[in-house]
């Protein structure tokens, strides 16, 4: 059992059965009747007060260390094996797995995300001349904003064409909306909005009503 805690136990504390071993240096110092180096010890205070701040990652570490990395003047956490931000060790809400709570790290890639999504949407519209037309050219201007997750939603004469039959064509650098055959005739009213939605809320399955 993991027990990091400062204590002051009675017995002699037996590191290996009740703390636990990372395999470092420390493991040993000081040794049983050894006198404690004091630049040792200095240094540990030191690295205690300042979170271990350098340039390159701690040598001395247990998991929930802290480091200031001063590379990029960043707080992180040793978590699961590794150095992360400090924000994906600050849990806000729990999960049904107690071990992968709701981080802040989590909180800020959904709010990201959303935000991402508001700045990203691109809306244009359009009279259709030719009779079989089956692509919509999108403006010059707003390619460069497309992106990876850039999905299509067509209004054809204000109804809404099935957002899962609709692309962006041709493939990485899409210049065109590409709609169903017989959607829109010579006259149609065209009105194109393009959203930033990742796979992971973006459904093309029907569902069972």
């Amino acid at each position: 059992m993991i027990d990091h805690r400062i204590r002051f136990d009675a017995p002699l504390i037996n590191f290996a059965t009740s703390v636990g071993l990372s395999g470092q240096a420390h493991d040993d110092y000081p040794g049983p009747g050894q006198q404690a180096r004091y630049d040792w010890m200095r240094i540990y205070l030191i690295g205690l007060l300042a979170n271990q701040s350098g340039n390159t990652a701690p040598s001395q570490f247990r998991e929930g260390t802290l480091w200031f990395d001063l590379a990029d003047e960043t707080m992180k956490v040793r978590r699961i094996g590794a150095w992360v931000s400090l924000s994906q060790g600050i849990k806000l809400a729990d999960t049904d797995n107690p071990a992968e709570p709701y981080t802040l790290q989590d909180w800020y890639d959904d709010v990201n995300e959303d935000v991402q999504s508001l700045r990203n949407e691109i809306v244009f519209h359009g009279l259709v001349q030719s009779i079989n037309a089956g692509l919509i050219p999108i403006p010059t201007s707003l390619q460069p904003l497309l992106q990876t997750n850039s999905r299509p939603f067509v209004w054809v004469n204000g109804s809404l064409v099935n957002p899962a039959t609709t692309t962006l064509e041709p493939g990485a650098n899409p210049t065109a909306v590409r709609v169903p055959n017989g959607i829109m005739t010579q006259g149609s009213e065209v009105v194109v909005v393009i959203k930033f939605i990742p796979d992971s809320r973006f459904n093309i399955s029907p569902v069972t009503i």
